[in-house]
């Protein structure tokens, strides 16, 4: 954990009673025991905390507010009190467990002290939240322009963009950073409704997944993923890409074309 530039850090063994549980429940529950500690010391009051996890089970669970496990509600009900009652706004992200051995996480596990953020290096630095995917990797471009330079040209959408000549007619590509596709999959719905004739393309790091993924995929025709380690992708960059392609609205039923026999 980093709070006020300041690495806290703790590692070991658990208690037999601990050890004999799924790998689920110990992995949330040393992330819900340092959270506890942080706050109970007053580090967290009206600030906003990062968690990031490979679990997915407790991302998920975090976000649904519940679990079919009682052990694992008993940890997520946990830190939504933390949320509730210390004004803190918890984010859970999940995140490639390749991640954690490069920003060394995964190392303390080990006792190894020397890997990551634990040499010094900035922890943001691992987790770009912030970056679009063109921005991560150049050959993004190049790639999406080779299979829809057949069908026209498409712009390339700035974040202001989104709000202006992305909700008028035409064809768009749209790269937000997993911190902003929540609102650009939102502003993709508007002009959708708006513009029926517009095509759309999305591209977005599976990062933050829980925010927007879900409305992704009920308004795009074609969702795919670019898995880490192709051609366009490599696997320095360890999340996958998600891809979404939005065509045209038709004038008939079932007035779009995904699930229709054609697009499958």
């Amino acid at each position: 954990m980093v709070i006020n530039s300041e690495i806290v850090f703790c590692h070991g063994q658990w208690v037999e009673e601990i050890e004999k549980e799924s790998s689920n429940y110990r992995e949330l529950t040393n992330l819900v025991f340092a959270i506890e500690e942080a706050y109970a010391a007053g580090l967290l009051s009206d600030g906003a905390l990062f968690m990031f996890t490979d679990n997915t089970t407790a991302e998920a669970a975090f976000y649904k507010g519940t679990s079919s496990s009682q052990k694992l509600f008993d940890l997520i009900l946990r830190l939504w009190k933390i949320q509730m009652q210390g004004g803190v706004v918890l984010h859970v992200i999940h995140i490639a467990g390749t991640q954690m051995i490069s920003q060394g996480t995964n190392g303390l596990s080990r006792g190894s002290l020397t890997d990551g953020v634990m040499q010094g290096c900035n922890i943001l630095s691992f987790i770009p939240l912030h970056l679009d995917p063109r921005t991560r990797d150049k050959r993004l471009t190049a790639w999406v322009i080779s299979w829809f330079g057949a069908f026209g040209d498409y712009q390339w959408l700035e974040p202001e963009g989104r709000f202006k000549e992305g909700q008028g007619m035409g064809r768009f590509v749209w790269t937000p950073p997993p911190a902003a596709a929540d609102v650009a999959v939102e502003l993709l719905g508007k002009a959708k409704h708006k513009r029926p004739a517009s095509e759309h393309i999305m591209i977005v790091p599976c990062l933050m997944t829980s925010h927007w993924q879900k409305q992704l995929s009920k308004i795009y025709d074609v969702v795919f993923t670019v898995p880490v380690g192709s051609s366009v992708w490599s696997f320095s960059q360890h999340e996958p890409l998600i891809v979404g392609i939005s065509f045209p609205l038709s004038q008939h039923r079932p007035w779009q074309l995904r699930g229709t026999p054609m697009l499958e």
